[in-house]
């Protein structure tokens, strides 16, 4: 944008939506939690994950994929038969390979060497919102939920600021405050969005959405801030 705009002045950068990543899987903690180090849970589910199979046929019309029959996947489609397929996405315990290990420590090198980190405003401020909300599934102060569909319920999305970082800071547990948003990135985090509770949903069936409730399944997420 400085070169576009032709000038030197700083750019407010956010960053936000749903991100399909709650506060302890590797998407998050990559850009939080820098430097990050992936362990137990996080690590375990991105291990997994990287031993999944996609079938050749994905992407590619029904016709074509009949031209490519006599190299015919497992069960007819890999993605669905195969045998090795993981079955949990979220398993207890995986015993990743070589290979796999490799890719994980790829991975945090990679986030680790990008000098710039996300801060979460919900993070940064929802303790003082609601207490008992905040934090009460994670370690950074986030709350529980802003999905609540029928079959799934957890957080998946955030309101970020994208901040420079010094790859010598450690914000690996650290959560920024609100007087060192001010501070360091010229944003005065003034009010949020209380969220709904699990036990404020109601009787069940609650998924979302639902005539004179919500909307949509995710809730809204709103904050107010001054740009100093």
């Amino acid at each position: 944008m400085n070169v576009v705009k032709e000038n030197d002045l700083g750019w407010y950068t956010f960053f936000a939506g749903d991100f399909n990543s709650q506060p302890f899987d590797t998407p998050y903690l990559s850009v939080t939690s820098k430097p990050v180090h992936y362990s137990s849970r996080a690590k375990t589910v991105i291990s997994c994950s990287l031993s999944f199979q996609y079938s050749k046929n994905r992407g590619i019309k029904e016709s074509e994929a009949e031209k490519n029959s006599e190299d015919e996947e497992e069960g007819g489609n890999i993605e669905k038969f195969g045998k090795d397929q993981p079955r949990d996405p979220v398993p207890e315990s995986f015993v990743a390979t070589e290979e796999q290990l490799q890719l994980v420590n790829a991975m945090e090198n990679l986030h680790n060497n990008l000098d710039v980190r996300a801060i979460s405003l919900y993070s940064v401020a929802y303790k003082h919102v609601d207490p008992k909300n905040a934090g009460a599934d994670n370690e950074r102060n986030e709350p529980m939920y802003s999905n609540w569909a029928h079959s799934w319920r957890g957080l998946l999305d955030y309101i970020f600021v994208i901040s420079s970082w010094d790859l010598s800071e450690d914000y690996s547990k650290k959560i920024d405050s609100i007087d060192e948003l001010a501070n360091t990135e010229n944003i005065r985090l003034t009010k949020l969005l209380r969220l709904p509770r699990g036990e404020e949903m109601g009787e069940e069936p609650s998924g979302q959405p639902r005539l004179g409730q919500y909307p949509s399944d995710h809730f809204c997420l709103m904050a107010e801030v001054e740009l100093l």
